[in-house]
């Protein structure tokens, strides 16, 4: 409840009253232990599920094996981001091990299939979307190319689960004919923010084609020219075109 003020000034205060803000190893510790205090914390919990018959009421932990904790799915999935995040950057970081342990225990091969059998249970379309969609993506881009022997096992086992994201961005963006604005998780361009994230990281480009003409613009990760491009103007490249049957496409390396 007292979060937003806090974020508010701290965006007001000028870059000057922020020069000592790098992130220490003592602040870094600190979020750590945030999030390893609640990815496997599994009550209280505010699922967002849809019980198609009586054998779909289930505990969170038995509906989302890896992530169950942080009180919802995208909060758990964005607290192993984290928790990634500080293992690559921070080796000297006093819960390396516990981290470790920790994500060895959720990302299992196994748990990441049910977390995938879960997206394909019937009515499930719009779950998370497009805000757990997108730090899904961003947990994976994390994990991609990390020349980490655990990490390399996670970002394996992780691979069903980003596959399934990225068909279902596929699926949507062509029937989404306009941009949603609002502040909060149905927001599309953060949603379109996180996956591009993906896309330079991952190595595939992302593609505005459209259906309906000869006109095409393209976005790719190797592409100097549109690496700085804002990711407000996305939106402005769909409707450019004229025609609003403009498609996302995330191609997968070759």
């Amino acid at each position: 409840m007292h979060r937003a003020p806090i974020v508010l000034l701290f965006i007001a205060m000028p870059a000057s009253a922020r020069a000592d803000d790098a992130l220490t190893i003592d602040r870094a510790s600190h979020f750590a232990k945030l999030a390893l205090g609640c990815v496997q914390k599994e009550l209280p919990n505010k699922i967002d599920h849809l019980i198609n018959d009586p054998n779909d009421v289930k505990r969170p932990k038995d509906l989302h094996p890896a992530f169950y904790g942080c009180l919802d799915w995208h909060s758990s999935v964005h607290g192993h981001w984290m928790l990634v995040r500080l293992l690559r950057t921070l080796p000297a970081l006093p819960e390396v091990a516990q981290i470790r342990k920790t994500l060895d225990a959720t990302l299992t091969a196994k748990n990441i299939l049910a977390e995938v059998a879960y997206f394909s249970g019937a009515n499930r379309q719009s779950f998370e979307r497009t805000y757990g969609w997108g730090w899904l993506l961003q947990l994976a881009a994390e994990l991609d190319g990390w020349d980490d022997t655990d990490g390399k096992r996670w970002a394996t086992n992780l691979q069903p689960l980003t596959n399934a994201i990225v068909d279902r961005y596929l699926l949507f963006m062509p029937k989404q004919s306009y941009p949603i604005r609002t502040g909060v998780h149905p927001n599309t361009a953060f949603g379109l923010a996180l996956a591009l994230d993906y896309a330079h990281a991952t190595g595939p480009a992302i593609t505005w084609a459209s259906t309906g003409s000869h006109r095409s613009r393209s976005i790719c990760s190797a592409s100097t020219a549109h690496s700085a491009l804002p990711i407000s103007d996305l939106w402005s490249i769909k409707h450019e075109t004229g025609d609003l049957t403009d498609a996302l496409r995330i191609h997968p390396r070759a």
